[in-house]
């Protein structure tokens, strides 16, 4: 794995970026979560991608004229974001979910893919929805990394 200086501003980068729908998100965005100058997020975000831990992958008409560049974390990323203890079990639970949705071919916005949206946005979950039941039967008992 490539190496890469822990701080506390990456740490919320990371964080951000493994809680966000599909593990991808915008420069602008992240700089509001995680409470830190966008020009901090834009030179953290280009060590991740020149590390590995991050790609980009898709660019969007910005609201004041300057494109969004979205990024996503790697397979890379996301053992970073673990080893970091920056993910938490609903969303660790919500990308295995994904990635089983995707290997049976279901479409975004299938059963599967809404089930690992409420895991780990539980404000529009539709009740009863007991999370820590389906981050138990999605990871097992010894959690992500079983």
């Amino acid at each position: 794995m490539p190496r890469i200086n822990r701080s506390i501003s990456l740490q919320f980068i990371v964080r951000s970026l493994a809680h966000a729908p599909d593990n991808e998100s915008y420069g602008e965005k992240i700089a509001r979560e995680a409470g830190i100058t966008s020009s901090s997020v834009y030179r953290a975000l280009e060590s991740l991608i020149e590390r590995g831990f991050a790609r980009r992958t898709r660019q969007e008409p910005g609201a004041h004229g300057t494109p969004r560049r979205y990024v996503q974390l790697t397979i890379a990323g996301l053992d970073l974001a673990r080893k970091w203890n920056v993910l938490s079990l609903e969303a660790a639970a919500a990308q295995r979910l994904r990635a089983i949705a995707e290997s049976l071919g279901h479409e975004p916005g299938s059963d599967l893919h809404r089930a690992a949206d409420q895991l780990v946005d539980s404000s529009w979950a539709v009740p009863p929805f007991d999370s820590a039941a389906v981050v138990a039967a999605v990871l097992g008992p010894a959690g992500p990394d079983q």
